[in-house]
């Protein structure tokens, strides 16, 4: 009876959430507002393939970033392990929002890495400037830099940006909005510094070469206290991460070689409060982990 119930409850959902996406999805509106403004603004075949390139990395991991196939398999498999229908749609629930929260986390994994890269970047143009080339040239000079660094690794993140950077400026833009729409793209705070004392110091005049030597050393500085912070600290979310999953997995393991063992947790009214109850306790182990170990600076 109590599978009945779960089936009827589960396809019910299903079908809401399906006349959800269908009917308020964005996706097709936002690729129809897209293409009309690419078209509006002339946009060249050389961007198009720039954009094409970085979004065709997304599409391989569709299905598993797919909300309502989270749904169905979480759901599943905690009511195959707890036989709870409510703490089963529960799981489900979060299951449904656990492909916006690994987005999420790529993102701040992709800027992490990013911002270690950007360093050397820095680095590039500033000892670029010292040799006497212009911002420009610099700039550009840099993308070759990035590139014999970068260019066999996986994650090259800052290296797709300058590529961006650079063909911007050989289209001709002008040199503070290319690094402002940079600024803007990336959303990071050691950019923000750097782009902000480059156009303000083109803009009004100086020496850009002493003044990005300093911002150089003072980013750089912060960004190896990052990096020491996340190697130290690195230890300790593998801890957070397995005090999260091992009751899951010694739950499985009774299940798979003692089923009887626990019977009363899914037969009397306290095993369902304290299974109700792990449940919370390791989704909030979970989340107090994570902003317990995050540290900004």
């Amino acid at each position: 009876m109590s599978m009945i119930i779960f089936s009827f409850s589960m396809a019910a959902f299903f079908s809401i959430m399906a006349v959800y996406e269908i009917y308020f999805g964005i996706d097709v509106k936002k690729g129809t507002t897209e293409k009309t403004l690419r078209l509006l603004k002339g946009e060249t075949q050389l961007r198009k393939l720039q954009k094409k390139k970085t979004s065709s990395k997304s599409k391989q991991t569709h299905l598993l970033n797919n909300p309502i196939v989270m749904l169905i398999v979480l759901s599943l498999v905690s009511f195959i392990m707890l036989k709870n229908i409510w703490l089963s749609l529960l799981v489900g629930i979060l299951g449904y929002f656990y492909p916006k929260y690994v987005e999420r986390e790529r993102k701040q994994k992709r800027k992490h890495e990013m911002n270690i890269q950007f360093k050397d970047a820095m680095q590039s143009v500033s000892n670029s400037l010292k040799a006497g080339n212009s911002f420009q040239t610099s700039l550009e000079r840099c993308l070759e830099d990035l590139k014999r660094i970068y260019r066999h690794q996986k994650n090259n993140a800052l290296l797709e940006e300058w590529e961006k950077i650079v063909s911007d400026l050989q289209l001709g833009q002008p040199i503070d909005k290319v690094l402002n729409d940079f600024k803007n793209r990336v959303k990071l705070e050691d950019v923000d510094t750097f782009v902000n004392s480059a156009v303000i110091i083109h803009e009004k005049g100086g020496n850009m070469t002493e003044v990005l030597a300093n911002v150089t050393e003072v980013i750089g500085d912060r960004i190896d206290v990052k990096r020491d912070i996340m190697t130290l600290t690195a230890g300790k979310r593998s801890e957070a991460k397995l005090l999260t999953f091992m009751p899951l997995i010694l739950l499985g393991l009774l299940m798979l070689f003692s089923p009887k063992y626990l019977d009363p947790m899914y037969d009397k009214p306290l095993g369902k409060l304290l299974a109700t109850l792990g449940v919370i306790m390791l989704i909030a182990n979970f989340f107090i982990g994570k902003k317990i170990i995050n540290i900004d600076i």
